[in-house]
This record gives C-alpha cells, sequence and structure tokens, in this order.
C-alpha cells in the first residue's frame, strides 16, 4: 500500500527544513514511563513457531481489524524521535509492516527450537542470529532513527512459511507499547481470527499525571543519579567488562518437575519469587562480596488499576530498586526458599502508593528514573502472566521466544515465561560468570 509522508524518504539536495506535524495531527501525550523507555531505545522481537501451514491472508486480515479497532495503533513517530503522532489524513498509510516468504522445506532445516530437558540446564546460543530468523535487523523498519518520519509503522510482521510449520515473527518500537501492550494487541488479533468482538478502547492520555503528590517522600534505597552515582555506574561496568567480559545471553530451562519440588516447599511465595531466588543464588555463586539490589518489575495496568485502564496500549510498566539491598555473602549462606521469601518482601513493598510516590519524587527532581544504591543489580522481568506462548493462531503453537533487541547489551537482565513443559528464562550475564559457580555444573553448550 501506498504512503503518504510529509516529506519524501530521499530529499533533492539543498538545505534541510525541519517540518513540524501539522495541527490538525493528534500528537499522543507522553508518560514519564514513555519517555524513560525511548530513552533506552527498545525494539522487541517475539516469535512464534505453529504447526502447520495457516493462511497469511487470514491473518493479516483479522490484524488489520486489531489496528482499525485501536487508534493508537497508527500512530506514527515524529521527526524529534521523541513523540508520537496520528495523522488525520492516514487512509493510504500501511497499517503496520507485513512481510511473507514461502521457503518450501521443512523448518527444521533452517532453525531449531531452544532445547526442553528434564532437568535445569543452560544452553549457549546467538540471540542476534535467532532474533535476525523472526525479523532480520538489516531490513527492520520500527528502529530509530529512519521509523522517526512521521509515516512509517511501529510494529512489523513477518510470516514465513514452511512445508510443516508457520513462523510469525513481530517486532515494535518501544515508545509505542511495551510487553504487556503487546499481549492485548496478540490476545486481540486472536479474538479478531475467532470473530469474537474486541476489548474495550482505552484512552491515550497519560493517566499518571494526575496522580503525582504534591510533597513526595525520596524512595529507600534508591538515589538521584547524580555525577558520582554515573560515575560509580560506569567503573562497575568498565571493570566488569575487562574482568568478565562482554554480556552474553543463554537459554535457561528449568521444567515443570522441579518447579513444582520448588513450590512444595512453601505456600508464602509465588513461582516467580521461587525462579528469582534461584538466578540470584546462581548469579552470586560468581561472587564473593558486593551488594546487590532485586529490580521488582511491575505491570502497572494490574498494580495500579484505578489509574492505568486494563487496555491502556501505551507504556506502562515500572522497574523499581529493592527498598535495601543485599550482600552477596549472605545470598550465598541463605537457602532459596529464604531469598524467596525477602524477594516476596520487596514485592509487597511496592503498594500503589509506594510506586506513585517514586513517579511523583521522579518528576518533581526533573529526573528520568531513580539509581539503586547498589553497585550490582539483578532485573528478571517475569511475562508469565500475559500467557504469550498460549496464544493459538488457528493451530497449536510449538514454540514462543521473545527479547529485546538495543543497541547495546546490558548484563544481569533477562525475561522468563512460564511454557508447558516448564519455565524459560533468557539471561543475560558477563561471558567468564558463565563458567563460574553453579553455573559450570548446569551448563549444555
Amino acid at each position: 500500500m501506498g504512503q503518504q509522508c510529509l516529506l519524501p524518504r530521499n530529499p533533492p539536495p539543498g538545505p534541510r527544513i525541519s517540518v513540524s506535524p501539522r495541527t490538525s495531527d493528534m500528537i499522543l501525550e507522553n508518560s514519564r514511563v514513555d519517555r524513560l523507555l525511548n530513552t533506552i531505545d527498545v525494539s522487541p522481537v517475539f516469535g512464534y513457531i505453529v504447526d502447520g501451514r495457516l493462511d497469511p491472508g487470514r491473518l493479516k486480515f483479522a490484524l488489520e481489524q486489531v489496528f482499525r479497532h485501536f487508534p493508537t495503533l497508527r500512530a506514527r513517530m515524529c521527526r524529534n524521535g521523541k513523540q508520537l503522532m496520528i495523522p488525520e489524513n492516514h487512509g493510504d498509510m500501511e497499517l503496520f509492516s507485513w512481510t511473507v516468504e514461502d521457503h518450501m522445506v521443512p523448518m527444521s532445516s533452517m532453525f531449531k527450537v531452544l532445547p526442553r530437558t528434564d532437568e535445569i540446564s543452560v544452553s549457549l546460543f546467538d540471540i542476534a542470529e535467532r532474533q535476525n530468523f523472526y525479523i532480520p535487523l538489516k531490513s527492520t523498519v520500527v528502529r530509530r532513527p529512519s521509523v522517526a518520519d512521521e509515516c512509517s509503522p511501529l510494529m512489523e510482521v513477518r510470516v514465513q512459511l514452511f512445508t510443516d510449520k508457520t513462523v510469525i515473527g513481530l517486532s515494535w518500537n518501544h515508545l509505542l507499547t511495551d510487553g504487556s501492550g503487546m499481549s492485548i494487541i496478540l490476545s486481540s488479533w486472536i479474538k479478531a481470527l475467532k470473530g469474537d468482538p474486541l476489548p474495550e478502547v482505552a484512552s491515550n492520555k497519560d493517566p499518571f499525571k494526575a496522580f503525582y503528590g504534591s510533597n513526595p517522600t525520596p524512595p529507600c534505597a534508591a538515589v538521584i543519579p547524580g555525577i558520582t552515582k554515573i560515575f560509580q555506574i560506569g567503573f562497575t561496568m568498565i571493570t566488569e567488562l575487562i574482568r568478565y567480559g562482554p554480556p552474553q545471553a543463554r537459554s535457561i530451562f528449568i521444567p515443570n518437575s522441579v518447579l513444582a519440588q520448588w513450590k512444595s516447599a512453601s505456600d508464602r511465595v509465588s513461582t516467580n519469587d521461587l525462579i528469582t531466588a534461584w538466578l540470584l543464588k546462581a548469579w552470586a555463586s560468581t561472587a564473593t562480596r558486593g551488594k546487590v539490589s532485586i529490580i521488582t518489575i511491575m505491570d502497572l495496568r494490574k498494580h495500579l488499576p484505578h489509574v492505568v485502564p486494563p487496555t491502556y496500549l501505551r507504556n506502562a510498566s515500572s522497574a523499581r530498586p529493592s527498598p535495601h539491598t543485599l550482600e552477596v555473602k549472605d545470598i550465598n549462606k541463605m537457602s532459596q526458599l529464604e531469598v524467596a521469601e525477602v524477594i516476596r518482601s520487596f514485592v509487597k513493598h511496592f503498594v500503589p502508593e509506594v510506586e506513585l510516590n517514586f513517579q511523583s519524587y521522579e518528576e518533581r527532581n526533573g529526573i528520568t528514573r531513580m539509581a539503586p544504591k547498589a553497585k550490582w543489580i539483578i532485573a528478571l522481568s517475569s511475562w508469565s502472566r500475559f500467557n504469550l506462548p498460549q496464544m493459538d493462531f488457528g493451530a497449536k503453537t510449538e514454540s514462543f521466544e521473545g527479547g529485546n533487541r538495543r543497541n547495546r547489551e546490558y548484563g544481569n537482565v533477562g525475561c522468563v515465561w512460564l511454557e508447558d513443559e516448564g519455565a524459560r528464562i533468557i539471561f543475560w550475564m558477563s561471558k567468564r560468570r558463565w563458567n563460574m559457580g553453579v553455573w559450570r555444573s548446569l551448563r549444555r553448550l
């Protein structure tokens, strides 16, 4: 389909003229969360492998229904790369980027799914190569600076047909939405495929602004990132790089049999608490000293239902440092259950009033986000409640995987989701740390 851009993509020689959006175009209001995630410049990549050959035309028609239903999805990025706009005249614009390829060979001849084992296993893999299978980096259209042209779509879909499988790859610009927002889009896509009614459309206005407090207090275990703190963070990252090498992604699989054994020990903690505790102890086994902050990541649609509508499609998540730090030596002495109970206490600390105080304090001090006091951080984002592997496109979903495509990889961060057979973690950690501590006995390279 054709596009109506305000300027041609390849302008003629001569001085460049900065063009502001027309007054008739709707500029979407950015929340604090939108501004934060836009500074990171992330474009997540999701990949589905579905049994059999699906009809691409039917898939596209259903997704078009979703995009026409939610006005926010028709947004384009302004040329400043910081805001979104909904053009007044968007009739001829692409709703999303759509590509179909028919390989005419079995999928196994080109790609292998991540391994599932009957015990905890850690597998080395090239995350960039796997992401390129779903959405090639060289042809992606949702990243800055090229997407900041007021006419390019902010989501792309690539459907690959094999003789035995259908592969659906998705990527989007994080300024548009987050993982929870994408789960709303995906579940709506499934509803459209089944002919079911689509969910209610929520306002695209900043839902947080009306709830900023007038006299916020300094949050626990977090500081304003001044020059000293920025220097400390930079020094830590450089030291880690020199001593242990660059961050490297690996896949960790924990089978249901192990999860059930863990969960039988206590009903006071969640499965995600136990998974995070296991990961924290495994990481701590590679060190002997230092302070660690556990980052609590929350979907604010669920956490602040009186603030954020359940179908709000802009970014609505937060990542907060734990209310107090942990010593590595103490983590190494504690049991997994004891660590999980500490993590559960952190989760309980972040009641809605605490999160809104965080946002109010950041807004009052004019900062993007608070920094943890600790030297190290561990962040594991749970996607389990989104049920991403269980999306039904009309045939059995055999595999799901996802991750963030960043300009720069960071260590000690990852994501986890629950599959039918167990928990899947994608985690980044310094290369040499993967060969230390308990990781040494778990490797399956």
